[in-house]
């Protein structure tokens, strides 16, 4: 149960931080909430929703986090023969080399950055900017520590950044 429930909190992490910080963001020209404009800002009908988004921002998108990655550091010298920790945990460091333990936290710290560009700046140019900048310190972070077990994984996770800085530079041209 510990394995499935690490494991769904992983894959629901990026799409429930998203939906928690779309409760904050208001237009301020109209005081509405930008995703639904019918909902008016801080209103009684808004309140719940914000007090909801801003308790899942803390505990799920910082506390859990924090939490499991306290856990791994706690157990780093033995994550690979703790029977709990390879069982509660593995699925988060096993694909990468002993000292790069840590990896996926980097990789959840980006999610979490490419997220807040995305919902709070409103400029499509800006938000380009910001996310190359993300994706260019990505790849160097990525090249330089080479942190998947498998050289043929460090190539594809580079490849795909580099997809990353291609599809960044199109949406330039279409904007």
């Amino acid at each position: 149960f510990l394995h499935a429930a690490t494991g769904a909190f992983f894959l629901l992490h990026t799409t429930l931080v998203l939906q928690s910080l779309n409760m904050l963001v208001c237009r301020t020209d109209i005081r509405r909430l930008e995703v639904d404009i019918s909902v008016e800002c801080l209103s009684r009908r808004h309140r719940p929703y914000f007090v909801a988004a801003i308790v899942t921002l803390v505990v799920y998108g910082i506390a859990l986090p924090l939490g499991a990655g306290a856990v791994l550091w706690r157990e780093r010298r033995v994550l690979r023969s703790s029977a709990f920790v390879s069982v509660a945990f593995g699925f988060l460091y096993s694909g990468y080399r002993a000292q790069h333990w840590y990896w996926e936290f980097v990789v959840v710290l980006r999610k979490v950055a490419g997220l807040l560009i995305v919902v709070f700046v409103e400029s499509p140019l800006h938000q380009v900017g910001l996310a190359m900048l993300l994706v260019v310190l990505s790849i160097v972070l990525q090249s330089r520590q080479m942190p998947l077990r498998s050289r043929l994984l460090n190539g594809m996770e580079l490849s795909s950044q580099g997809a990353m800085v291609v599809t960044l530079v199109g949406g330039l041209f279409l904007s």
